[in-house]
C-alpha cells in the first residue's frame, strides 16, 4: 500500500485537488438562507477551507515534476493560484441569487492560503534542521 501512495502520490493529491475545488464551488452556490449566518464565524471557515485549500495545492506543486519553475516555487505559486481561485469564487457568486461578492471572505481566503503557506515552509524549514 505504501508503494502504490508513493508512486502515486501526485495523482492521488491532484484528483483530492479536483474534488476540494469541486466542494468548495458547489459550497460557494447554495443560497446564503442554507449557508452559514455572515455573523463573522464565516470568516474562520474561509480561513481553513483556503489553508486546506493551499496545503493540497503547496504539494501537488511540489511533487509535480513537469514544471520545475512551479517545483521550485510552490510556495509562490500556491498563493498565486489559491488567490485566483478564491477572486473567481468571490465573483461567481455575484451571479448566485440570494449570494454576493464580499470583500472580507476574499481577505480570508488569502489570509487562509498565507498562513498556510507560512507553516509549511517552517516547518519543512524545521524538518531540515532536525535532520542534520
Amino acid at each position: 500500500m505504501y508503494k502504490f501512495l508513493v508512486k502515486y502520490r501526485l495523482h492521488i493529491l491532484f484528483t483530492i485537488l479536483c474534488f476540494y475545488c469541486i466542494v468548495l464551488v458547489v459550497l460557494s452556490s447554495l443560497p446564503q438562507s442554507t449557508g452559514i449566518k455572515s455573523n463573522g464565524v464565516d470568516k474562520y471557515y474561509h480561513l481553513g477551507a483556503y489553508a486546506f485549500l493551499s496545503f493540497i495545492v503547496f504539494f501537488t506543486l511540489t511533487f509535480q515534476a513537469r514544471i520545475s519553475l512551479f517545483k521550485r516555487y510552490s510556495a509562490s505559486f500556491t498563493l498565486l493560484l489559491t488567490t485566483i481561485f478564491g477572486m473567481l469564487n468571490e465573483l461567481y457568486q455575484l451571479f448566485i441569487p440570494s449570494r454576493s461578492f464580499n470583500k472580507l471572505d476574499l481577505l480570508a481566503n488569502i489570509l487562509g492560503s498565507l498562513l498556510m503557506v507560512i507553516v509549511i515552509k517552517f516547518s519543512l524549514i524545521i524538518i531540515r534542521l532536525v535532520k542534520v
